[in-house]
């Protein structure tokens, strides 16, 4: 009971001084006074960047529909010719295997070809440390085509607005190598679902607020849902395997 008690409260409490920095309008890792960016502006069209959705044994529909969402904004936004879309897959399931391709070439007949000259599917056949080693493998073989990656989760869905607010915020912050979205769960069903999704809404940004006050630049990344520079991603990340367990 302490020790969840501790967690809980340390929790309440960064949620609160997040609360308080966003009342006041403060950043919380200078504690100035927060500045209004314009994120209106055109992108920095001398770089490319990549989209990715490492995937592993994942409900077929599920990770077609949201990847098929994700192009269709960006698509919309007028901005696909500065974007690629890779869906990197580890599954070993042969059912799943097969659906994949099958739903994948159906997406590629539905997109039209101009969009398809942006999209590619690539499975391993052995995965090899999993989705990190499929995110390192990405890129070993194509990383030095762009100047960032934004990872989506399987079940990652991200408006084009969001998407183009993290390209434009890194190309603006060059020693910017990782900025990390709050996700929020949607479109729940169930009565606890719901009750978790209000919750999220109610308290992710400022719980967000707060812990980048105590962790400042250096905070964790979630592991998706994320915008990351490739270059010093590959130069600072390849880390080397260790003996033992």
């Amino acid at each position: 009971f302490t020790l969840t008690f501790v967690w809980i409260s340390a929790a309440f409490w960064s949620a609160i001084i997040g609360f308080v920095l966003l009342m006041l309008r403060r950043d919380p890792v200078t504690l100035k006074q927060a500045l209004v960016k314009n994120q209106s502006g055109e992108l920095d069209t001398r770089h490319r960047q990549a989209i990715i959705m490492p995937v592993y044994n994942e409900d077929t529909n599920r990770i077609m529909s949201g990847f098929e969402a994700c192009i269709k904004e960006i698509e919309k936004s007028g901005n696909l010719a500065h974007f690629d879309f890779y869906m990197l897959s580890d599954t070993q399931q042969k059912p799943l295997i097969e659906a994949e391709l099958v739903a994948w070439n159906k997406l590629i007949a539905r997109m039209g070809n101009d969009v398809a000259s942006h999209m590619f599917y690539r499975r391993r056949e052995k995965n090899v440390n999993r989705k990190v080693g499929n995110v390192s493998d990405f890129c070993e073989r194509w990383g030095a085509n762009y100047q960032s990656m934004i990872v989506l989760d399987a079940d990652s869905l991200m408006t084009a607005d969001s998407m183009l607010t993290l390209v434009k915020t890194l190309q603006s912050n060059p020693k910017a190598g990782l900025i990390q979205t709050v996700p929020i769960p949607i479109r729940q069903n169930t009565l606890f679902g719901r009750f978790l999704q209000f919750a999220s809404s109610l308290y992710c940004p400022t719980l967000a607020a707060g812990q980048a006050f105590w962790q400042t630049d250096t905070a964790n990344y979630w592991g998706h849902n994320a915008i990351i520079r490739i270059d010093a991603f590959m130069a600072s990340c390849g880390l080397p395997h260790l003996p033992g367990d």
